[in-house]
């Protein structure tokens, strides 16, 4: 979270204020939305500190295909093309461990709702003016309620 505020972490700043719905311990239920973006678009004078601090998505390995750009003993970076893109990937040793790396950014935000959407525990829903119908082959063996009608 940006500046480490959250929706529904102070009276100032609930779950309504964020377009969300406050759930039934508190909590706040949020419509969102993730983007991607590159991160970096160049790989001249660029650092294993530079990867590890900006990129935070894990990948299997480099795409079959890829080439391989040696900047240190430490830092490979691998790229489709010549470009380097969201496919490319940074292969990363630290401590006698490799991982690789995603060159992706994902920032997820918060859209909220126009009308937020009600939320009901079972205990708490009711339907009001509903038929209550008897039917042994039904689904439930007996009686359900036909809310269609109500």
């Amino acid at each position: 979270w940006n500046n480490g505020s959250y929706p529904g972490d102070s009276v100032s700043n609930t779950c309504e204020d964020n377009g969300c719905k406050t759930r039934t311990d508190g909590n706040c239920l949020c419509r969102t939305a993730v983007t991607e973006s590159v991160v970096f678009t160049g790989i001249l004078n660029i650092s294993k500190e530079d990867v590890t601090s900006q990129l935070f998505l894990a990948t299997l390995g480099p795409q079959p295909g890829s080439s391989p750009t040696n900047i240190t003993h430490d830092l490979i970076v691998h790229t489709m093309g010549g470009n380097v893109d969201g496919d490319t990937v940074f292969e990363v040793r630290d401590k006698g461990r490799t991982f690789y790396l995603k060159n992706n950014l994902s920032t997820v935000s918060i859209e909220g709702w126009e009308v937020p959407p009600q939320i009901y525990e079972a205990e708490d829903a009711f339907i009001t003016n509903a038929v209550v119908n008897s039917d042994t082959n039904s689904a439930t063996g007996g009686f359900f309620v036909d809310a269609r009608n109500g």
